[in-house]
């Protein structure tokens, strides 16, 4: 169940959902577009606010989901996201919120990706276990644990 208000939290209506919603990520500049992660490792799009859902995407990484970067992706409706391959890999793919099967997916690299590791920032994509510091002034710095 999802409660949504669009008086700035004057009031807000009850909204049914039909899976089990773990965590919303709004589009960065269009109010109305989020996304919704479940708890069954799906990704979900609405682009009316929460009345109406689409299954996006399966078998995608938690926390692992990011909007096009505004003046980095050329289509504000691109999604970043890592997903785990059929073979049981992880892949980062890229696809439009418009079409996103598994047809339409485009997978970034080649090979598979470090599980967990996908992270999007500023103009960067990052595919390895690193911690990210900082992305000013076009620079990256970033802090390595070896193992």
């Amino acid at each position: 169940m999802l409660f949504i208000s669009t008086d700035e939290g004057s009031s807000f209506q009850r909204q049914p959902v039909s899976f089990t919603v773990d965590t919303l990520l709004f589009h960065p500049s269009e109010e109305d577009k989020l996304l919704a992660y479940s708890k069954e490792a799906k990704l979900y799009i609405s682009t009316d606010l929460g009345h109406k859902w689409t299954l996006l995407q399966e078998r995608v990484t938690k926390d692992r989901v990011f909007w096009a970067v505004t003046g980095v992706d050329v289509d504000p409706d691109l999604v970043h996201m890592e997903i785990q391959d059929i073979g049981g890999g992880y892949l980062y793919v890229t696809c439009l919120i418009q079409n996103c099967s598994d047809k339409m997916v485009t997978a970034q690299f080649l090979g598979k990706i470090d599980h967990n590791s996908l992270s999007v920032q500023d103009e960067y994509i990052f595919v390895k276990d690193v911690q990210i510091v900082s992305t000013d002034e076009n620079q990256v710095f970033l802090a390595l644990q070896e193992r």
